[in-house]
């Protein structure tokens, strides 16, 4: 059912390693009632020489370590810094409404050996760390024998654990079932995606609760050489990509939907050479990518693949631009192109197919004592995080799918109580 590719084409890489931070975290000034002030948006027309205001997500030396394994409604950002581990959360955007702040607080862990398991809506982060589970605060939650490859929490504190070649169910510390897990195929089957085990076996797809006793299901077919499960989360369906090896400059992958009335039968199509990124928004899971474009100069092309439970549709369109470090990603039905101009950084956002002339939302705001020396994009449902790597921090923009930009403002999470 899946719509394949128009022909080959070789990808450019888009992504960006781990992000240095520097500088100490702002705090946010408190109102009356101990309410925080009003974030700074963006500058004032009357403003001649606008000094747009930045706080940073971690002190001086940080690292970008870990984000959510399967993206949902809120973003979190797990790094190390020379004082110890912390962690930020961008509140759930929801479909529209603004992202709330960032909070951040820190935990005595080595963040180097540290990774984040999944977190159910209200359920507390939960840290993987060697052959344990770990609380945020460094209290150890439960310790086995094997090295923990996944982690899902609920929020009544029961979690699913895939570790070695057993699947636990751990309820406050407790094993409560341990189950043999599927034969590992290649990194990326079994796998943990938000609360369901899935895995390969042969050419076909299966899954089954993480969480409670219940039986395979065979799901249909995956590609072939299979090489990675993963997924996301909207309000309404878990999406899961499964993708095999590149052959000839094309990766076949399959996508699946589950809701309250199961798993849909896989659906085909093809993605690009490079990594590509995964969004989710109702029962559709999208996957964007950016290409070099046979015209060069200053052409490249966006792709996008579109796959709900009744199959999947390919598009692209050109997008010009002069620069370097593009970051592109789904944003609400829109895309959103982010990249490096010579005179700061740059976004679009418009339909694929108006992405070719429609106009730029203009030069984002950006610490004006510090360059910028590399990005990274986040799409949260209806809202995008666009983060800022430079020598006096690491800082924050959001940007929603009117194209509306306004600096990402942050809380310790001590602040909360402050009077």
């Amino acid at each position: 059912m899946g719509v394949v590719s128009k022909g080959d084409g070789r990808a450019r890489a888009v992504g960006v390693g781990l992000l240095a931070v520097a500088v100490v975290v702002a705090w946010w000034a408190a109102s009356g009632g101990g309410e925080p002030a009003a974030r700074t948006g963006a500058p004032d027309a009357g403003s001649e020489a606008p000094t747009p205001v930045f706080d940073a997500l971690g002190p001086p030396g940080a690292l970008v370590r870990d984000s959510d394994p399967v993206p949902t409604g809120t973003l979190r950002l797990w790094m190390s810094t020379p004082a110890g581990a912390r962690l930020c959360a961008v509140g759930d955007a929801g479909d529209g409404p603004p992202l709330e702040g960032a909070t951040c607080e820190d935990a005595p862990l080595d963040a180097t050996r540290t990774r984040l398991g999944a977190s159910a809506p209200g359920a507390p982060p939960l840290l993987l760390r060697g052959e344990s589970l770990v609380a945020l605060s460094g209290t150890p939650w439960w310790s086995g024998d094997a090295d923990v490859t996944a982690a899902f929490v609920t929020g009544a504190g029961t979690a699913a654990v895939l570790a070695g070649d057993r699947l636990l169910r751990v309820r406050e510390g407790e094993v409560t079932a341990s189950l043999d897990a599927p034969p590992a195929v290649g990194p990326g089957s079994p796998a943990l995606v938000w609360d369901r085990l899935m895995w390969i076996e042969g050419d076909r797809l299966f899954a089954r609760p993480a969480l409670v006793a219940a039986d395979p299901v065979e799901i249909g077919a995956a590609p072939a050489e299979a090489e990675r499960l993963r997924g996301c989360r909207s309000n309404e369906a878990l999406a899961a990509a499964v993708h095999g090896r590149v052959v000839h400059g094309v990766r076949p992958v399959a996508v699946t939907f589950h809701d309250a009335s199961g798993w849909s039968a896989p659906v085909a199509s093809r993605a690009g050479v490079y990594e590509y990124d995964l969004s989710c928004r109702g029962r559709e899971a999208t996957l964007t990518w950016l290409e070099a474009s046979e015209e060069g100069g200053d052409s490249r092309r966006v792709v996008q693949v579109r796959c709900t439970p009744e199959g999947c549709d390919r598009a692209e369109a050109p997008a010009t631009f002069a620069g370097a470090d593009p970051l592109v990603a789904d944003l609400a039905g829109k895309v959103l192109l982010v990249w490096a101009a010579q005179d700061g950084t740059r976004a679009r956002l418009a339909p694929l197919v108006e992405l070719a002339t429609a106009p730029d939302l203009g030069e984002l705001p950006e610490p004006a004592a510090s360059p910028v020396l590399a990005r990274r994009l986040f799409v949260r449902r209806g809202v995008a995080v666009l983060v800022y790597r430079t020598r006096d921090g690491l800082f924050g923009l959001r940007i929603d799918a009117g194209g509306r930009v306004e600096p990402l403002a942050v809380r310790e999470r001590g602040a909360l109580q402050a009077p």
